[in-house]
């Protein structure tokens, strides 16, 4: 994976080698990188429209929606700007360390090793519930092809904003007993599973609600998951997201997030776990830092607790992790990757 991914990825581009009567030493071009890779993309996207413009009758769906996409406001909400306004005992550099040259292979590997990681600075033991502070959107699967359009292409994973809370809520694997989220980040069940989840899933916010609170899961089934709406938090503990911003990253098809998880009652940050992952032509299974869970998944289910349970931690958080172990591989090329 490097700064041009045209073709196989792994190779600099370069013009032909070039031969003069005073010198055999070939002449590179300089190496393309990623945002000019996109603008590429969507300069022959725009042509296409152009040519061959979206027919309702004979596609459904617009082929051309990334031309109309724009990057997402990241303070636009104020969870948002909550997440924004934290103070880490860590924070990234100014200097991220690209110098111009770089591939993206060099810069990836550059803030892997002095960006990447969890970083933890208080934990706290017997901990039964813990609170989502700010949902993250659904993106449908053409959203990662656009370079600049996701704040946090690190930290997403589908499952987690499908279906939150049995993330999280799931005592008999070692998990927490209860999961807080604003209401707007709750799933909306449709009629298939009615028969498969407990009806207070299909009850409707009442207006002064502010949150959804899911517990039960004692048996790690569906059914036996229920929820309640609340007017404030209940959590002694929580978690928030942001996406990293700052130059070269993106140009260089590199998208960074930081999941931080607070003490509520303090403010005190407790920890922060930083990554990043690689964009080519969509957002890849490149991804540091590195786990190899679930046979050498980076991300998978559970993805945020992998972080919050060894911060704000469950009674019987050990066990959790000892099973996540069973079938843990690192192997030298992650899964996924592309």
């Amino acid at each position: 994976m490097i700064g041009v991914c045209l073709g196989a990825c792994g190779e600099t581009q370069s013009t032909p080698p070039k031969q003069t009567m005073n010198s055999t030493k070939p002449v590179h071009a300089n190496p393309v990188n990623a945002g000019q890779v996109f603008e590429n993309m969507m300069q022959s996207t725009r042509e296409l429209s152009r040519r061959q413009p979206w027919n309702r009758d004979t596609h459904q769906l617009n082929p051309y929606l990334i031309l109309e996409m724009k990057p997402e406001d990241w303070t636009g909400t104020e969870e948002g700007r909550f997440a924004h306004s934290i103070k880490i005992p860590n924070p990234v550099p100014e200097d991220s360390g690209y110098r111009p040259g770089m591939t993206q292979q060099e810069y990836f590997q550059h803030l892997c090793k002095n960006e990447a990681g969890e970083f933890i600075f208080k934990t706290a033991g017997n901990v039964e519930s813990i609170a989502q502070l700010r949902v993250r959107p659904f993106y449908k699967g053409s959203d990662g092809a656009h370079l600049h359009y996701i704040e946090d292409p690190y930290g997403y994973f589908a499952s987690e904003v499908e279906d939150p809370a049995f993330q999280f809520v799931n005592p008999k694997f070692h998990l927490y007993s209860q999961f807080e989220i604003p209401i707007a980040g709750r799933r909306e069940y449709g009629p298939a599973l009615r028969q498969t989840v407990d009806k207070s899933l299909y009850a409707p916010p009442p207006p002064e609600a502010k949150f959804a609170r899911f517990f039960g899961g004692e048996d790690g089934l569906w059914k036996s998951m229920r929820m309640t709406y609340k007017t404030g938090l209940a959590s002694r503990y929580g978690f928030t997201w942001r996406g990293i911003k700052r130059p070269h990253d993106r140009e260089m098809g590199i998208g960074g997030g930081e999941l931080i998880v607070l003490d509520l009652k303090t403010g005190e940050v407790m920890g922060v776990r930083r990554g990043y992952a690689v964009w080519n032509r969509g957002w890849t299974g490149r991804l540091c830092p590195r786990y190899g869970y679930s046979g050498g998944q980076d991300k998978t289910s559970n993805f945020t607790a992998w972080f919050t349970a060894k911060v704000a931690r469950p009674p019987e958080w050990e066990k959790f992790f000892e099973r996540k172990a069973v079938h843990r591989v690192l192997s030298e090329t992650p899964t996924g990757q592309r």
